[in-house]
C-alpha cells in the first residue's frame, strides 16, 4: 500500500495496512532543525544527500525534504505553511529563502525573516515578535506581551473559500508540488 491510498484508507474510516507516518508533515509534527540535520546525516548512508535545513516555524522546526520523507517511510508531506512560515515551502522558491547562522550552523530562513543578538548574547527573531533564545538554548521564547494569534485570522468555516485567497504563484506551486508527489 502506498502513502495515497493509506490516508485514503484513513480518511474514509477503513483500516491500512499500518499506522500512517506523519513526521513532518504539518509544522508541529516534525524536529527541531537541529535534530533535523542530525537525522539528515545519519540518513546519508541509506542516500539522502545533506541539503541546507530550513526553518519553518517559530519553534524552528525544519522542512521535511522529499528525500527525508521517502526515507522515513513518511505518507504526509507538507506543502505549504502561510501561518507559521514566511516562505513558500515546495516549488521554485530558492528566492524566497536566505542562509542564516544559527547555534554554530548556517540554516535557510525566510528571506522576510531576521535575528539580532542582543547585549547578554541572546539570538532575537526580530520578524517574529521579538522571540528571546537564552544564551545555551535551542528555543526561543516569546515575550509575556506577545499575542501570538493576533496575525492569524480564523475564518469563519462557512465563509472560508481559500481559492479566493491564495495568489496565483502560490497556487501553481502548490499544484505542481502535488502533481509531482502523486505521480499524476
Amino acid at each position: 500500500m502506498n502513502a495515497r491510498e493509506r490516508m485514503r484508507r484513513v480518511l474514509n474510516h477503513q483500516i491500512p495496512d499500518r499506522v500512517p507516518n506523519g513526521l513532518g508533515g504539518c509544522e508541529t509534527e516534525g524536529l527541531h532543525v537541529i535534530a533535523y540535520d542530525k537525522l539528515q546525516k545519519m540518513l546519508g548512508s541509506l542516500g539522502v544527500e545533506e541539503r541546507p535545513v530550513r526553518i519553518d516555524t517559530f519553534m524552528t522546526n525544519a522542512v521535511f525534504e522529499e528525500p527525508v520523507i521517502r526515507a522515513m517511510e513518511g505518507d504526509i508531506i507538507l506543502l505549504a505553511s502561510p501561518n507559521m512560515c514566511k516562505s513558500e515551502l515546495r516549488g521554485e522558491v530558492a528566492d524566497q529563502w536566505k542562509e542564516q547562522k544559527l547555534w554554530g550552523k548556517t540554516f535557510s530562513i525566510p528571506v522576510r525573516d531576521y535575528f539580532s543578538e542582543n547585549s547578554d548574547g541572546y539570538l532575537v527573531w526580530d520578524s517574529c515578535g521579538g522571540a528571546v533564545c537564552p544564551k545555551g538554548s535551542y528555543y526561543f521564547d516569546q515575550s509575556e506581551s506577545t499575542d501570538l494569534m493576533a496575525e492569524i485570522e480564523v475564518p469563519d468555516p462557512d465563509q472560508f473559500h481559500p481559492r479566493d485567497t491564495i495568489d496565483e504563484r502560490t497556487l501553481r506551486n502548490l499544484e505542481n508540488a502535488a502533481k509531482r508527489l502523486g505521480g499524476t
